[in-house]
């Protein structure tokens, strides 16, 4: 059960900082970080 639960919290930690584009930012955190260079997917992550 702990193991579903951090799954769970990992998968909300990597949409919000790679898919959720932010309003005052206007781009996702890990783009305004220079992570990353597009919005991600769920696919991009299942791949």
């Amino acid at each position: 059960m702990l193991q579903n639960l951090k799954a769970a919290i990992n998968l909300h930690f990597w949409h919000y900082n790679f898919m959720r584009v932010h309003q005052t930012l206007r781009v996702t955190p890990c783009m305004e970080a220079g992570l990353a260079d597009r919005i991600w997917r769920w696919e991009d992550l299942l791949n």
